[in-house]
């Protein structure tokens, strides 16, 4: 194959690898960051592994929040293939291990799945329907937020490890960056085998130069 067939072909199939990339994303509606594209399924070699980069993105974005809020620098980022936990970092010199997880509202997810033109038996999902089940109380927030902490500590039981950090990624518009605060303010979270705990939110314009992070705490 000469240099230019070559050429083409690699371009084809990041064409075809990027077209897919946007209909993942758009199955997430409402929280498109959260979105973790698959390879497309008609390309022979598995390009990328974007479940990686987009943990390794996030903890980058973590990395940032930490350092402009406490002075703490992360260095040395890299995906543990080895999972879990997701990602290996270095902190102060020291080699810590952090779990990657994210707070989405599922039943959104299966509505837009249910509702998308491939459907044989489409349902449809009006948007001002969406936009009401896109809105959180304060109580089904704390209840999901445990929820993901409780798998993630069972997990880490189950391999027998300790996570150093579990971090939580949410790009949920209605958890305001304010409303965040207010909840987490003095709320208490359960685990036995994470040592630290923090909510990413996904950058909010006019709020910080930097996404905004929480430290949860732990009993």
């Amino acid at each position: 194959m000469s240099t230019d067939l070559q050429d083409d072909h690699m371009t084809n199939a990041l064409l075809k690898e990027v077209k897919w990339i946007v209909q993942e994303m758009d199955k997430f509606g409402h929280a498109v960051l959260c979105a973790v594209p698959k390879n497309h399924p008609e390309l022979n070699e598995k390009i990328v592994n974007w479940q990686e980069i987009w943990e390794r993105d996030k903890v980058q974005d973590f990395a940032e929040s930490l350092s402009a809020e406490c002075g703490v620098e992360i260095t040395a980022i890299c995906s543990n293939r080895d999972d879990p936990p997701d990602c290996f970092v270095k902190r102060g010199g020291e080699k810590i291990g952090i779990e990657v997880t994210i707070l989405i509202k599922s039943e959104i997810l299966k509505r837009i799945a249910q509702s998308r033109p491939d459907q044989r038996k489409k349902n449809p999902y009006p948007p001002w329907e969406q936009f009401l089940d896109e809105l959180w109380t304060q109580e089904e927030f704390i209840n999901e937020v445990q929820k993901l902490i409780a798998q993630k500590d069972d997990k880490a039981k189950k391999k027998g490890v300790i996570f150093d950090v579990l971090l939580i990624y949410t790009d949920e518009g209605d958890l305001t960056p304010e409303r965040l605060e207010e909840w987490l303010s003095n709320q208490k979270f359960s685990a036995t085998n994470i040592k630290e705990m923090y909510l990413l939110r996904s950058y909010w314009p006019g709020y910080r130069e930097y996404a905004p992070l929480f430290k949860l705490n732990v009993e």
